[in-house]
């Protein structure tokens, strides 16, 4: 036997070496057998049965008497445990959570074994056995805790996640106990859900909430069978099938009539002269809840399960068991913004002249002749015939603009739509007493339009509604061995796919080819954006989005846990193949800019007058463009995989000591035929004098730019030491590796193979080109293999030297039962990121630089730079730059490019340091609740995964340490509790326990709420520096004045935005000196935006209609008390102007807030009907 182990183990280390991360989601029940003199009991049968399938698992005590039995999906045992001599111990209701340890210590009395000892429910609610900082959550909570519709989605089981100390964002951004956004890992059914392109973001790919059982949140030191994550591990396990049908059909319905109004919702507005009462009557830029003409939201479907029964042909009682799950979501309402700028009715004609009539009269000129044209009207026989085929679509003004005059103003609702339908089948077997075999699959499709933020109806080809059609599939499959009462194996199979066809509803309208437009593909409507009309407005046309994605997943694991003695070891491997295959034609038709330079005129010094950027494009003279030659879908691969080894040894009757060890190996990314390429920063550019920097390629034997990492080892240790049976104290490290991430959804590091030219302006107001004679094509066309390919283009970056995030964890805490089966539990909780994804401009002008000051602007040949002993970087810098050839641009990293995006920069760090307190209550005696509060600060400099939702620019990239702040979203306080509380009236209850109509009526009441209050988060503040930003210096920050308070009038008492009180000090800020950083932090401690509170509470009625029937309805109020959370004010002090007193325009604006935040709606009342059997 002790071959045939070893034997086992290898193949366990070594199996399917090319395929991750199927961790498990089952529970344990594991406890010591004593005799009355408390003498340990060797060999004692201890078996588990599932009450309501039947299903039985088996174990025996070791020479010490400890047992341990392992993936046991969750629910409620009977447990017995029988030796020879003693009477039979038998204890019914031992209730296993998901991912959990459950401790049963047995005391055998003698006698015979047909004489039966029987306890209830004697399993202890505090942890004994593991330090791991965890919360989970029942079936009872997913399913009678209130839960909206989401506002674009199903509803989030990922919601209740917030109930747990230490969350904090929402479901997209989630960030845990300081993680970094987009770090958690998300299990479903003992399997990843991560995405190469979103990690694990789970909001638009999650299961039905129906078809969950339970799910537990691992917030800290977790055992070494848990990885690639950088924050927490969230396990989501299936409901499964029982001896008895049972299941429920539901619908849940939202309307516009039951919401409450929102803080501008007046209801009422004049338009065009009319009053009107609709979704127009408010700018939804202050109220982005405001309830529209056509909102309704419903949410329907059924879960059923039960044993498999063929009359006279199968019983699967017992044995097999099914469930199934279906949800859908239907949303309809209309879209409304701001109104939107528009052309007058006459500029449509080509006739300006009403621009002449404004405060700041507007002149005309013709690009041709420089002169004005003639009553600043253009002659249609000059109109673009690009332009004049788009006219045809274009809105027509229906609201005037107070502030002008101009009837350039359109308002529109765009009807818009959402699909959902979820499908979850799982299925279990019991092959033998000893072999188990699961199988699940859920599938989710959404279907949504969105976003038409030009108000366009989706069948005009100018419109920017988008549609998605999103599909995921999860496939697990499982199979556990009882190999001996002491040795069990669980092998875990996992495969995902996401296909996701996202972008511009304008496909097919082939306005490119209409239009005579040439140069770009006929995909889709290129998007045209006309800045600078009618005094400084602006508008856009069309969209550049249409990709379809596609991502697959396999995944193994193999665990095998080994009880010897006083240890239970744990070895496994885990294993996880992604390919993501990205088919992008975004920006394929290409991207206009249309300003106001070209029609602009000279006055006698030279300096630009007038021009309107419609005027431009009706002469189709753009200032810039740019687009996508996408010539290849690449097929990106990357390998994780993993091994570890985890002992949780139970050293005396009252110590716990957990250990492990995980080694992480992390391949990364490369292209399946080598199409990928990066820039080399020590390769020669020969166009560029042979100075360092140019275009490398992947070819064989070199498939990725960035390393293999070999050394990611992970320790774990733990200790868990019981002074009583009522108190526990835990301590605990760990370090855990993330996996590799890039952060360019695979649409990129394909330079070489696809283009993507731009086309500037020479001088910001002659015209880049006439879009009516074609888009220029004098650009590098790919596929080519020159390493100076694109030089005077942005450049993508893959660093060889980054490495793998890490994170270092700690606690220490102590648990205490307390009377009525409440537990109360404390902690500090720490931890330490080290080497994390930050976004990085490489090219940002060293700081030393910046004492050049105003020589940076000079061009590189000019007398003063040569004098100070400066030369051109590169014989051809002057004129490949033209006038851009500026010292400051001279002094970057790499001067031949016009930047470098640098997709994998680690060089992130954080700390997060909290206090973590919880009350919780199981479910007992018509009660269960759950306290959490948080005391926590929470420092970075790298928010996320992602940079663009960090919400927090960097000032100076080549000093991290100062760039180091709380993160965007510290809050230093959080407190959230849920409540399940059965009212006590009705059979069987405290009060009227009596059947018929007093029950009928009275009974089955139950109350349940969550809320939440939590503090507002830091803000940033920015400052206008062109010293900085035009010599690319990077953003800038202001100085805080010492001595003056951050806030102002407005940040004390009641908020309200119409007081004109300012919520920010301006006199405790300034704009920095020329060419000098402010000394702002990043984001302000003591400057935060308005704290949170919410408390949602639900009714439900059960009312059993027969013996296997029951109604359930329910009535549930989000936002019960309506409560309002105003955005955060504008922190733009202004920008720096030696002509300003102080040397600073003011931005009139800084410190005063308005509008709604979305993080809040406004009181929503939803109802729901159950049908229960």
């Amino acid at each position: 036997m002790r071959k045939q182990f070893r034997a086992y183990l290898w193949v366990a280390w070594l199996l399917f070496p090319v395929m991750l991360a199927g961790q498990t989601n089952r529970g344990t029940l594991t406890g010591v057998v004593i005799d009355s003199s408390s003498a340990s009991i060797a060999g004692a049968d201890v078996t588990a049965t599932n009450r309501e399938a039947g299903t039985t698992f088996h174990a025996q005590s070791s020479t010490t008497g400890d047992f341990t039995i392992p993936e046991l999906p969750f629910g409620k045992y009977d447990v017995t445990v029988a030796f020879q001599g003693f009477q039979t111990y038998e204890a019914k209701d031992v209730e296993i959570l998901a991912n959990q340890v459950a401790r049963l210590n047995v005391q055998l009395q003698l006698g015979q074994q047909v004489q039966r000892v029987e306890v209830t429910s004697a399993a202890p609610i505090i942890q004994n056995d593991s330090d791991t900082v965890e919360q989970g959550f029942t079936t009872r909570q997913i399913t009678d805790l209130p839960l909206t519709i989401g506002a674009f989605l199903a509803r989030s089981p990922e919601a209740f996640t917030f109930l747990t100390p230490g969350v904090s964002g929402d479901t997209f951004r989630t960030r845990i106990n300081g993680g970094p956004q987009f770090s958690n890992e998300i299990l479903v059914d003992g399997a990843s859900t991560t995405r190469s392109e979103n990690g694990p973001a789970f909001d638009e790919t999650a299961p039905s909430v129906e078809a969950f059982g339970e799910f537990t949140i691992k917030t800290n030191n977790f055992s070494a069978e848990y990885g690639a994550t950088g924050s927490a591990i969230t396990s989501f396990a299936y409901k499964s099938g029982t001896n008895h049908l049972h299941g429920d059909a539901y619908e849940f319905l939202r309307a516009t009539p039951l919401d409450a109004a929102g803080f501008y919702d007046t209801g009422r507005c004049t338009i065009s002269g009319q009053k009107v009462t609709d979704g127009r009557c408010v700018d939804p830029s202050l109220d982005p809840h405001r309830r529209p003409i056509l909102d309704q939201k419903n949410n329907f479907g059924f879960t059923a399960g039960g044993p498999a029964y063929l009359p006279k042909l199968y019983d699967g009682r017992n044995k097999t068991f099914w469930f199934f799950s279906y949800e859908a979501v239907r949303l309809a309402n209309q879209f409304s913004v701001n109104p939107v700028f528009v052309p007058t009715a006459k500029e449509l004609t080509g006739d300006f002249s009403e621009l002449l009539s404004l405060p700041s009269p507007v002149t005309i000129y013709d690009p041709q002749t420089g002169q004005p044209f003639f009553g600043n009207k253009i002659p249609q026989e000059r109109f673009s015939s690009v332009s004049k085929y788009a006219l045809q679509f274009f809105p027509k003004a229906n609201t005037v603009d107070p502030a002008t005059g101009l009837s350039d103003k359109y308002t529109n609702g765009v009807p818009l739509s959402l699909t959902v339908n979820l499908y979850t089948v799982v299925a279990d077997h019991n092959l033998t007493d000893r072999q188990k075999a699961h199988f699940s699959l859920s599938r989710r499709n959404n279907f949504r339009t969105r976003d038409p933020d030009n108000l366009l109806p989706g069948n005009n080809p100018l419109t920017q509604l988008r549609r998605q059609d999103f599909t995921t599939r999860y496939y697990r499959a499982a199979y556990d061995y009882a190999l001996r009462p002491n040795l069990f194996s669980h092998l875990n199979l996992g495969y995902n796919r996401t296909t996701s066809v996202n972008g511009t509803v304008t496909v097919g309208d082939n306005f490119v080819k209409n239009s005579g437009l040439t140069g770009v593909a006929n995909t889709h409507t290129p998007e045209q954006n006309i800045s600078g009309f009618n005094g400084g407005k602006g508008m856009t046309l069309g969209n550049t989005e249409y990709n379809d994605n596609i991502d697959n997943s396999y995944q193994i694991a193999e665990n095998l846990t080994w009880v010897k003695g006083r240890h239970s070891f744990k070895f496994g491997v885990d294993i996880h193949r992604q390919l993501y295959d990205p088919k992008t034609q975004n920006n394929g038709a290409g991207h206009f800019d249309f300003f106001p330079g070209p029609t602009s005129g000279a006055d006698a010094q030279g300096n630009r007058i007038g021009g309107d950027a419609f005027a431009s494009y009706l002469l189709g003279a753009a200032n810039s463009a740019f687009f996508n030659l996408n010539l290849v879908n690449p097929g990106w691969r990357r390998l994780y995989w993993a091994s570890f080894i985890q002992d949780d040894f139970k050293a005396t009757r009252k110590l716990t000591v957990n250990m492990g060890l995980r080694w992480d190996i992390s391949d990364p990314r490369s292209e399946v035929f080598n199409r990928t390429s990066s820039l080399d920063p020590h390769l020669p550019n020969p166009a560029a004098g042979n100075i360092p920097g140019a275009l490398a390629f992947a070819k064989a034997g070199r498939t990725h730019f960035d390393q293999r990492n070999w050394k990611l080892l992970g320790p774990r240790v733990g200790l868990s030491y019981g002074p009583n049976d009522k108190t526990v104290l835990h301590a605990g490290y760990g370090i855990y590796y993330a996996q590799l991430f890039y952060n360019d959804f695979g649409e990129h590091t394909k330079q070489g193979f696809d283009a993507s030219p731009n086309f500037v302006s020479p001088d910001g107001h002659s015209p880049a080109f006439y879009w009516q004679d074609g888009v220029p094509q004098n650009f590098a066309r790919p596929p080519f293999t020159d390493p100076a390919g694109v030089n005077l283009q942005n450049i993508d970056f893959i660093a060889p030297e980054d490495r793998v995030p890490y994170i270092q964890s700690w606690n220490l805490g102590i648990e205490r039962e307390l009377p009525l089966q409440i537990r109360l539990s404390a902690s500090y909780a720490g931890n330490k990121g080290t080497r994390l994804y930050r976004g990085f401009d490489i090219e940002q002008l060293d700081p030393r630089y910046l004492a050049l000051g105003p020589l940076l602007s000079d061009n590189i040949n000019d007398v003063a730079v040569l004098a100070a002993g400066f030369t051109a970087p590169y014989a051809t810098f002057a004129s490949d730059w033209g006038s851009g050839a500026t010292l400051a641009r001279a002094l970057r990293l790499f001067p031949q490019y016009s930047g470098v995006t640098y997709y994998n920069n680690t060089d992130g760090y954080s700390t997060y340091n909290s206090f973590q307190l919880k009350v919780e209550k199981r479910f007992s005696e018509g009660l269960q609740f759950l306290l959490s509060y948080t005391n926590s600060k929470s420092l970075t400099d790298a928010d996320s995964l992602f940079p663009f939702t960090a919400f927090a620019f960097t000032q100076n990239d080549h000093d991290s340490k100062l760039e180091k702040s709380v993160s965007t979203d510290d809050q230093p306080q959080v407190l959230a509790a849920s409540y399940l509380y059965e009212l006590p009236v009705g059979r069987g209850k405290h009060f009227l326990n009596r059947g018929g109509v007093v029950d009928k009526v009275l009974g089955g009441w139950q109350l349940n709420g969550i809320v939440q209050y939590s503090s507002g988060t830091p803000l940033q503040l920015g400052a206008g520096c062109p010293s900085i930003g035009d010599n690319f210096g990077g953003g800038c920050r202001p100085n805080v004045v010492s001595g003056q308070s951050l806030l102002g009038p407005g940040a004390s008492g009641k908020p309200d935005p119409n007081n004109g009180k300012p919520y920010l000090n301006a006199a405790a800020f300034s704009v920095p000196a020329p060419f000098t950083y402010g000394n702002a932090a990043r984001l302000l401690s003591g400057a935060r935006s308005f704290g949170f509170k919410n408390e949602n509470i639900g009714l439900l009625k059960n009312t059993r209609v027969t013996e296997s029937v029951g109604l359930q309805f329910r009535v549930e109020a989000f936002n019960i008390f309506n409560r309002v959370l105003f955005n955060g004010p504008d922190t733009f002090i202004g920008s720096y102007d030696p002509l300003q007193p102080e040397n600073l325009n003011r931005n009139p604006n800084f410190g005063v807030f308005s509008g709604l935040s979305a993080n809040l709606s406004p009181r929503v009342i939803q109802f729901g009907l159950k049908v229960l059997f």
